[in-house]
């Protein structure tokens, strides 16, 4: 600091002045001109509100999730592509005026610059009581104008809005739909393959084993009561026929007609009563004939000669009462053994029924776990059905979040650009900080010495005294004393340090 010549400085700041004024000076009457000549700008604004839901929304649910500031943003992309403003400046004819009208890329890049979207900040400190505003804004020379492409933009911003989020809800709900669809499909196609798997396999399915079981049992019980009376009537006849043999009669046995005989008795006496009614012809006669002919050829066929073990055995013509009993044993023989193939034949039927169960019920339950985890996927997506539908409601009723027009553009009367002032401030700032720095630029090409520091910083020697240029011009006007040394030059330094030499006798 106390090195520093603040007369020197001073000096060279009142030498310079003029210089900075005059600079100063010339960039305000740029300044002015300019924005004289400037069109004045209009800025047109709207707001909107993001409304919150109708309907609770833990009672009924959008299916459009996206948030009103996301949902603005995408909104805002749309319709500052370049197609969009272009039709938009053409359908509005926001270019009329211009003399020359403008390529699609001049005015995609003006239309993007002078539109505005932006959220108003509230003052509210709880967030929960905050309530979401956006502004819109378009800037142009004529304030009708800009109110009437603000009111446009907002217009595009609610149709946009609603026509998106009912598209997406009913997207929502058409993709469900074909789910539930599909759904269905697969799991009827499922109960008929169940429905056909049961039918291939119904004598083996695992709900009927518990019952193939019982009944095996039974059958196999049945079987052996069989097997014990076809042995007690074998051993019966054999009694019957030995007791015959031995005396030609049958004690205790009284004669009596078999069925076919008692009945071959009656129809004798029907024909006979039906004589006196039809003739011969007649078709009830010749059935009954035709059946007392049938009766009479089994009765015939009865009688036969007896055996005992297989073997015909040489008695005399036994009686009518011996030959029934016998006839009665063989036909209840005849019909055990007809049961028993058909018990066997069940038996073996069951017991592969009870077999091949556990192989039924391994792929009966492969399908109805199929069906089981389709009936819980269908079961699902008609529950999803049902939200999306509710979904889809809320949007096309418009009780879910959406934008409303809070306050719409009105033509402005004040213009927004350009600020004059601040321009013809900006202006003079700037020509002063460029003659300022003109000043300092000529200073640091001056490389004339002023002062002693000046030589000393030249020759790098202290010189011991300087004495200043005294000016004697005409008219004896003193000028204004500076150093003698201020007519050297860098060039002439050697000659100086040689007379410095020589006045200190060196």
């Amino acid at each position: 600091m106390h090195n520093l010549d603040f007369g020197f400085y001073f000096s060279i700041i009142r030498r310079r002045l003029p210089l900075v004024l005059v600079v100063t000076i010339v960039a305000l009457v740029a300044a002015v001109m300019v924005v004289r000549f400037k069109t004045p700008v209009y800025t047109a604004s709207a707001k909107l509100l993001v409304e919150a839901p109708q309907i609770p929304t833990d009672l009924a649910k959008s299916t459009v999730p996206m948030g009103a500031t996301a949902q603005l943003l995408i909104l805002q992309q749309e319709m500052t592509t370049h197609d969009a403003l272009v039709a938009l400046a053409s359908r509005l004819d926001i270019y009329a005026a211009s003399p020359q009208t403008p390529s699609d890329e001049d005015i995609v890049a003006d239309m993007r610059s002078r539109i505005d979207f932006r959220q108003v900040q509230l003052d509210a400190q709880d967030p929960a009581q905050r309530v979401a505003i956006y502004a819109i804004s378009f800037d142009a020379e004529n304030p009708l104008l800009a109110a009437k492409v603000t009111n446009e933009l907002v217009g595009l911003v609610l149709s946009k809005n609603q026509r998106e989020r009912t598209i997406r809800a009913s997207s929502t709900l058409e993709f469900f739909d074909q789910k539930a669809v599909a759904l269905d499909h697969t799991l009827k196609q499922l109960e008929a393959e169940i429905l056909q798997f049961k039918n291939d396999n119904r004598e083996s399915l695992p709900e009927s084993l518990d019952f193939y079981r019982s009944e095996l049992l039974s059958q196999q019980e049945r079987q052996a009561s069989l097997e014990r009376e076809a042995s007690e009537l074998r051993s019966k006849r054999g009694a019957l026929v030995a007791a015959y043999t031995s005396t030609d009669q049958l004690p205790g046995i009284e004669q009596r007609l078999t069925p076919d005989q008692q009945l071959l008795v009656d129809l004798n006496k029907a024909i006979s009563e039906q004589l006196t009614m039809f003739s011969d012809d007649s078709p009830i006669i010749v059935a009954m004939r035709t059946r007392i002919a049938e009766l009479e050829k089994r009765i015939r066929l009865v009688r036969k000669p007896v055996v005992a073990d297989g073997k015909a055995q040489n008695v005399k013509s036994a009686p009518f009462g011996l030959d029934l009993q016998l006839s009665e044993i063989d036909l209840r023989l005849e019909t055990i053994a007809g049961e028993k193939a058909t018990i066997d034949k069940r038996i073996a039927a069951l017991r592969l029924s009870v077999a091949q169960a556990p192989i039924s019920e391994a792929g009966l339950t492969a399908l109805l776990r199929n069906r089981d985890n389709v009936q819980k996927q269908y079961n699902a997506a008609i529950a999803q059905k049902a939200e999306a539908s509710t979904g889809e409601q809320l949007e096309i009723r418009s009780d879910s979040e959406r934008f409303s027009l809070l306050e719409a553009a009105i033509a402005p009367t004040k213009a927004a650009g350009p600020k004059r002032r601040l321009l013809v401030a900006g202006g003079g700032a700037a020509g002063m900080g460029l003659g300022i720095g003109l000043a300092i630029l000529l200073e640091l090409l001056n490389r004339t010495v002023r002062r002693p520091q000046d030589i000393t910083n030249l020759l790098q020697v202290e010189p011991l005294v300087t004495i200043p240029v005294i000016s004697m011009s005409a008219g004896k006007k003193r000028n204004k004393p500076s150093i003698a040394s201020s007519t050297w030059r860098a060039g002439t330094w050697r000659e100086s340090w040689r007379t410095y030499l020589t006045m200190r006798g060196i």
